[in-house]
């Protein structure tokens, strides 16, 4: 899990970049426990068992096995199965009595699991990059990255308040097929700005999930919404639309921040949660927020707030 620092070039700034491996470290866990459970908070999805005790990730029922097509989610079973079968035409001593062979596997053996997508997730993922200091934010955000991972989600990551954007009265989106894109890593050890438009960070999350609805609509998609932020949105929404930062911050961003919210909560489809700071400015603004999302406020540590 990661800690992102106070300043740049902190020593628990690359605790952070460990969390991109970690994640991809993920695949192995996949071969132990090959459909991971979303986390406690994740909306509720149909869970159709394939065996007894094997239970299917959010939106995707694992049916059978085909060629690899790559060497990522190697069914290594499937794998070795069908390797077994061309062991004699390969070693003819393979199995002889006093023989110690090990298992001949070639590339043509690899099996991936095949994925049936007729209840497809995706997961649109919001960070207010000038909330994280001073908490472990990343082991936060991290069960949600697993659950999209497990379920093969495609991601939209709306960046709120990063440093280096091109403007900084504006947030920016980046569409990924997946939290194994290499991007992801930038997204998660970005520095923070100064300016925090939340309110247009919604909205582009609401045009996201909007989008993902209305691409899958006839598989039965379903959106999940993480946001993770203080709530303090100090740019209103006419100032990111201008891309110029306000004389000074009022409470208008605020407003405009609710009242984005409210319109994700009229998506139909769409679960949230709020992941929050352990401690905030204004704890009435954060459950404002939460209430207008329809999202549960999770804490540090995986309470509910």
């Amino acid at each position: 899990p990661a800690t992102p620092a106070p300043a740049p070039g902190g020593p628990v700034r690359s605790r952070a970049r460990r969390l991109g491996p970690d994640l991809r470290a993920a695949a192995a866990d996949q071969e132990a426990e090959p459909d991971a459970a979303p986390p406690p908070t994740a909306a509720p999805a149909t869970r159709r068992p394939e065996r007894p005790g094997i239970r299917s990730a959010p939106g995707v029922r694992r049916t059978r096995t085909a060629p690899a097509l790559g060497t990522k989610d190697i069914a290594v079973v499937a794998t070795l199965l069908e390797a077994v079968k061309h062991q004699r035409a390969r070693c003819p001593e393979h199995f002889a009595p006093d023989g110690r062979h090990g298992l001949h596997v070639r590339r043509d053996d690899l099996r991936q699991y095949r994925r049936d997508r007729t209840a497809r997730r995706h997961l649109v993922l919001v960070i207010d990059h000038t909330c994280r200091r001073g908490w472990d934010w990343g082991a936060a955000l991290a069960p949600y990255l697993r659950a999209a991972y497990a379920s093969r989600s495609p991601v939209d990551v709306i960046e709120v308040g990063a440093a280096g954007a091109p403007a900084e009265a504006r947030a920016t989106s980046l569409r990924l097929a997946g939290v194994l894109d290499p991007r992801m890593d930038a997204v998660l050890t970005r520095a923070a700005g100064r300016a925090t438009p939340l309110a247009h960070g919604l909205d582009l999350a609401a045009t996201a999930l909007r989008r993902a609805l209305r691409r899958d609509r006839h598989a039965r998609a379903n959106g999940f919404l993480v946001v993770l932020t203080d709530g303090l949105g100090n740019v209103p929404r006419a100032a990111s639309e201008a891309g110029q930062l306000p004389d000074r911050a009022g409470a208008e961003g605020v407003r405009d921040a609710l009242a984005s919210a409210r319109g994700i909560r009229s998506l139909q489809r769409v679960g949230a949660v709020l992941l929050a700071p352990p401690a905030v400015a204004h704890e009435s603004i954060l459950r404002r927020l939460a209430a207008s999302l329809g999202a549960t406020v999770v804490r540090p540590g995986g309470g509910d707030g």
